[in-house]
């Protein structure tokens, strides 16, 4: 059913589109749909003959026809403003049918290309429609203009909106404008029996670091019971809890405990080390029990690593006691002197680490694992800033350069040699 406020929407778009000297005076609602089309047929019939080639495409199911779609709504974009009256028309669907919906839902993604920022009247009277679907797209259409001024309105309608996929439309709309200001009606939503709209508050909390939420967050943790979300809770504390003692005691409990996946694990234990203040005891013993216990991977790495960051120094002097004993029990293995130099390009001791990537290479058998040691021992010749070296090393590496480049990304050091001595980077693995 059509609302009344997107039937004053439409009004507006004629009020926008129509010429000077056509007064609206006296038209009924529900004959302005027929008034756009037939003025915007005077102005422009074969671009409005155009639109009807593609209305079939465009009353299809995006997610099972994005490729064919995405090609139809370049076209639709490229006819302009000419078809933009019954594009409005399209986000108030006639009817209950799916491919009302899907024209609707398509009409939206064009609207979103053309200038949504010049007619935000138009998309908060939609937004405050009765009709679930065009108050979803309305929502979506402010998002699309990224404008400042649309925040009063997604604010204001938030508590208003009845169900996750229309508060989900709305956070979306927040993030794109890149406004923090719903940030504190969205914090309740972690009490949500809904995963999904906890998932999503809790990614908007640690996009817009809103600290207030911490309190929030560590009740809801405590009471989660989606392994999958601890990841989310753990990445909104480190952006918004640094130095937090009470949330520092809630999460070293998980690094001894079973609900994390590896990865999440070592998520959690390298966001301890803001998230913790100095010399934490409950942290600090947790992540000796870590290396206590064996652990020299990219785990046990990280765990040495946080604990120096809290001051605690057993950390390191245990994992390289560790990582040394497995070298000894394992005499010209290149595994265990790999893991080694590993670990020491993570504390910064690059001399060290070649030394153990230049036995590796020479016990190594697998030639991808030589050539995986020979880029390390690049990456640490380039901390040393020895361009000269570093090159050798890439050389011998046998990898082309645009893998070393995607390899070395987020390095900055070495992607600054690397960017120095271009001309010879890209000149390796031809």
């Amino acid at each position: 059913m059509r609302s009344v406020r997107a039937a004053v929407a439409r009004v507006s778009v004629l009020a926008c589109l129509v010429g000077a000297g056509h007064g609206q005076e006296g038209i009924p609602l529900r004959d302005v749909a027929a008034l756009a089309k037939v003025r915007a047929e005077r102005a422009d019939p074969p671009r409005l003959a155009a639109l009807e080639q593609h209305l079939a495409d465009m009353r299809s199911d995006y997610r099972r026809n994005s490729e064919v779609l995405d090609k139809t709504i370049e076209k639709v974009v490229a006819l302009g403003d000419t078809v933009f009256p019954l594009l409005v028309e399209a986000l108030s669907p006639a009817d209950g049918e799916a491919a009302s919906r899907f024209l609707a839902e398509n009409s939206a993604r064009v609207l979103a290309r053309l200038a949504p920022e010049k007619h935000l009247p138009l998309w908060i009277e939609f937004a405050e429609s009765e009709d679930h679907i065009s108050r979803r797209l309305g929502l979506r259409l402010l998002g699309a203009s990224k404008s400042p001024d649309a925040v009063p309105t997604i604010v204001r309608l938030f508590d208003r909106l009845g169900d996750g996929a229309e508060r989900l439309e709305a956070l979306d709309a927040a993030e794109r404008i890149g406004t923090p200001a719903l940030a504190p009606r969205i914090a309740p939503l972690l009490r949500s029996s809904d995963s999904d709209l906890r998932q999503r508050a809790l990614l908007h909390l640690t996009r817009t670091a809103y600290s207030d939420a911490v309190p929030l967050a560590l009740d809801a943790i405590r009471n989660e019971r989606e392994n999958a979300l601890l990841r989310d809770y753990i990445e909104y504390f480190r952006v918004a809890a640094v130095g937090n003692e009470t949330v520092a005691d809630a999460l070293s409990s998980l690094v001894t405990g079973v609900r994390l996946d590896a990865s999440d694990l070592e998520r959690l234990v390298r966001a301890l080390g803001s998230i913790a203040p100095e010399g934490h005891k409950p942290t600090r013993a947790a992540l000796l029990a870590l290396l206590e216990r064996g652990e020299i991977g990219s785990l046990g790495v990280q765990a040495a690593l946080t604990l120096q960051a809290l001051g605690e120094k057993r950390g390191r002097k245990l994992l390289f006691d560790l990582l040394d004993e497995r070298v000894k029990r394992n005499r010209n293995e290149a595994t265990p002197l790999a893991e080694r130099a590993d670990a020491q390009v993570a504390f910064g001791n690059h001399r060290e680490a070649i030394r153990d990537y230049e036995l590796a290479i020479r016990f190594g058998t697998v030639s991808t694992r030589k050539q995986y040691y020979s880029f390390q021992i690049a990456r640490c010749e380039a901390h040393s800033n020895n361009g000269k070296k570093m090159l050798e090393a890439l050389r011998e590496s046998g990898l082309p350069a645009a893998t070393i480049r995607r390899e070395a990304a987020g390095d900055a050091k070495f992607e600054e040699l690397l960017e120095k001595l271009k001309k010879d980077v890209d000149a390796l693995g031809r």
